[in-house]
């Protein structure tokens, strides 16, 4: 039996950075002493992918007379995951059977390896048997709920779906997180189709499909409904239920199920309010899909039903954004033109119009007439965020149609009221033209105030500072306390050292806890603990433990590595070093798509460590190729192929690296656009006029990263 790989590389965890074009990078500080150096010199060999160097250095303990027991039973440990690694579960079950069967502290980890080397020999029920006091545990653990999914696998594939589902109803019940109890619920629903109870099943994916709308399995278990039970009755009743729904699936980013939804209310008797709130739900699930042709003909549709009034400017209006799309301007001046006709003198949608038409304008270079369309709805009564971004792109219109005094004018407006998302490029784009004006004492005190924040803007102040030989004084960074390495005297310490030297980092973490609570004082326990966590995949609590010492870490331009390698984490380095995109890019991605969870999926699709839609990987297949899974886009190696594939493609296109990253969110097509409108100057112009808010945001911190990781990994960094 082979597990999946999602779950093989959350156990196996091998997280040290290194690259293609360095030398990996030494170990952090091990937590175990010099008595038990062969563990973390294993480790660091392992890790730089020479696993027969490893094995023979575990060997040697193994065969050594004098080796402590403990210290004997951890390098099996590690003997056995190199094997599983290997794909050899036959040497794995030979060299765990001692430590397996012994009563040290390794044991039940031992046990678990064990059970998963018989799985994989298809001996399923050899391996429930050795889980089972594993997963039956009395206290809530890593381990014991790890046992208890490996038990649910080995079970189904020991021709026992009921009892693997009776496994995930056990998981169920006792995870806290709402992904972990939805993930077990569909789980076990296919363990009911297994087992040939379908009515259990069929009844578990529709109660998933309609009440789960913050996490991916509700769609998924859609998509098996219509799969399975092709006349299963999806839609709920009363028809207010069914729009209600559908409205929670478009807020939700489900709009393939809203669309769903929406289509069955075809033919219903509805009254005449539902009747229009189904037609403007329409509208706004086919703007949402991007169905772009299918949006003008049913906002059309809906115009001409309704006319002027609320809901015909409503489907106008999405009909107007969609233009910017599909850069059709002759329909935009036609939706624009009726909108303004007919909305009322006070009617914010009147601001809208003028700012959608102003958007087009500006992403299309023409500045002048932007500048005039987004000048107009300064005095018309418009939501905050619409002016602002309004006056943003307006000051940008300014400056590219030449009127420089102008522009800052308009950055001085922006800036005057505060606290919004644009105030940091306008801010730094404004000391930009004051020094270009030779007015450097007033650019050098709008870089400082700017330099004093972190992110990617503030990099860039404290950057322009220093060019003028005028350096933000860098933060106070308390020294990194010692390294303290722990001898079996030193318990839970030992346990978690010996763990994550023999590659089960995602149970070392919790191994360490009890040593953890009672040093909390210690910075170096501490230090401890967050790599330990962030080695496991507990990237968020890894951070917050950092930051709990060095406060000021978004505004260090350079961090010590140690505490770099803990909040810029670099795993699956192995699967990153023949990658056709620069690892460092890669790893910035794939921490702001998906924060490093191989297996992430959401609502609208996405799929993996690089957050992959379907019909990407369908793009980049090549002819006669088999398009890979939503199961096998989980699979860390084939996301991340497919994903660096992608990635180099968009690098080789786009020669400027912002342009590159702002085609991952946006689209080719859209930035393409921008690039050939704009012209701009360099990466912070382009950032900066990025017109999409959240792919502008975007596009700054995954920049961000990507200089970390550069530093991190020894890669030349972009000018």
């Amino acid at each position: 039996m082979a597990l999946r790989a999602p779950l093989c590389m959350l156990l196996l965890v091998v997280a040290l950075p290194a690259s293609a074009q360095a030398p990996a990078p030494a170990a952090p500080p091990p937590l175990l002493s010099d008595a038990l150096r062969p563990l973390p010199e294993a480790s660091v060999l392992r890790e730089r992918n020479d696993l027969e160097g490893a094995r023979a250095l575990l060997d040697a303990v193994v065969q050594e007379p004098g080796s402590a027991p403990a210290l004997r039973d951890a390098a099996r440990l590690g003997l056995g995951n190199l094997a599983l690694l290997q794909d050899d579960p036959a040497r794995a079950a030979a060299v765990l059977a001692p430590a397996a069967t012994g009563g040290g502290p390794f044991a039940p980890y031992a046990r678990y390896l064990l059970a998963r080397a018989l799985g994989d020999r298809g001996d399923a029920a050899g391996g429930l048997r050795l889980l089972q006091p594993v997963a039956a545990a009395p206290q809530r653990s890593a381990l014991r709920r790890a046992a208890q999914r490996l038990s649910a696998q080995l079970a189904l594939a020991a021709g026992k779906p009921l009892a693997a589902a009776d496994f995930w109803a056990g998981i169920e019940k006792e995870s806290e997180r709402p992904a972990e109890k939805n993930e077990a619920r569909f789980e076990r629903a296919q363990c009911l189709l297994a087992a040939g109870q379908r009515a259990g099943a069929q009844a578990l994916l529709l109660d998933l499909y309609r009440s789960d709308l913050a996490t991916p399995f509700g769609h998924r278990a859609g998509l098996w409904l219509r799969r399975e039970f092709p006349k299963a009755v999806l839609l709920p009743e009363p028809p207010e239920k069914a729009l209600a729904l559908a409205r929670g699936f478009l807020s939700c980013g489900r709009a393939l199920d809203a669309w769903d939804l929406l289509e069955a209310l075809q033919g219903r008797p509805l009254s005449e309010a539902l009747r229009q709130e189904r037609a403007l739900l329409r509208v706004g699930t086919l703007y949402a899909l991007r169905w772009n042709a299918d949006l003008d003909r049913e906002a059309e549709a809906v115009r001409s039903a309704y006319g002027a009034k609320p809901a015909g400017w409503t489907a106008a209006l999405k009909a107007l954004w969609t233009c910017l799309r599909t850069d059709d301007a002759a329909r935009a001046e036609i939706l624009g033109s009726w909108l303004l006709q007919t909305l009322p003198a006070d009617c914010a949608s009147r601001a809208e119009t003028l700012y959608a038409l102003g958007s087009f304008a500006y992403v299309h270079g023409d500045f002048a007439g932007a500048r005039a369309r987004l000048a107009a709805l300064r005095a018309l009564p418009a939501q905050n965020g619409t002016k602002l971004s309004a006056l943003y792109k307006e000051a940008w219109s300014a400056r590219k149609s030449g009127d420089a005094i102008g522009a800052l004018e308009l950055f001085n407006q922006l800036l005057a009221q505060g606290g919004n998302s644009l105030e940091a490029p306008a801010r730094y784009f404004r000391a930009t033209w004051l020094a270009e004006r030779g007015q450097t004492p007033l650019a050098e005190a709008d870089w400082g105030l700017l330099g004093q924040g972190g992110g990617y803007w503030g990099a860039a102040a404290r950057q322009a500072l220093s060019v003028l030989g005028k350096p933000c004084p860098p933060p106070f960074l308390p020294p990194l306390p010692p390294p303290q390495p722990r001898t079996e005297d030193d318990g839970p310490a030992f346990v978690a050292g010996a763990l994550e030297a023999t590659g089960l980092s995602a149970f070392a973490a919790e191994a360490y806890e009890p040593f953890f609570r009672r040093h909390a004082r210690e910075p170096r326990a501490r230090l401890d603990f967050a790599r330990l966590l962030a080695r496991s995949g507990q990237y968020g609590r890894a951070l917050a433990f950092v930051r709990s010492d060095f406060p000021d870490l978004d505004l260090a331009d350079s961090l010590p590595r140690e505490v770099t390698a803990i909040v810029y984490p670099t795993p699956y380095d192995a699967l990153l070093r023949s990658a056709p995109a620069p690892p460092a890019l890669v790893y910035a991605i794939a921490r702001r798509e998906s924060f490093f969870d191989a297996a992430a999926l959401s609502p609208v699709g996405a799929v993996g460590l690089m957050q992959l839609m379907p019909d990407t990987a369908a793009r980049l297949a090549l002819p006669g190729e088999v398009l890979p899974t939503d199961e096998e886009l989980l699979d860390p190696e084939t996301n991340l192929r497919i994903g660096g594939a992608y990635l180099a493609r968009l690098t080789a296109e786009f020669p400027l690296t912002a342009a590159a990253v702002a085609s991952y969110n946006a689209g080719e097509d859209r930035v393409a656009l921008w690039e050939r409108s704009f012209a701009p100057a360099d990466e912070r112009e382009f950032v900066a006029m990025i017109p999409y808010e959240e792919t502008r945001r975007y596009a700054e911190r995954v920049l961000s990263d990507y200089r970390r990781y550069q530093t991190l990994l020894g890669e030349e960094a972009a000018p």
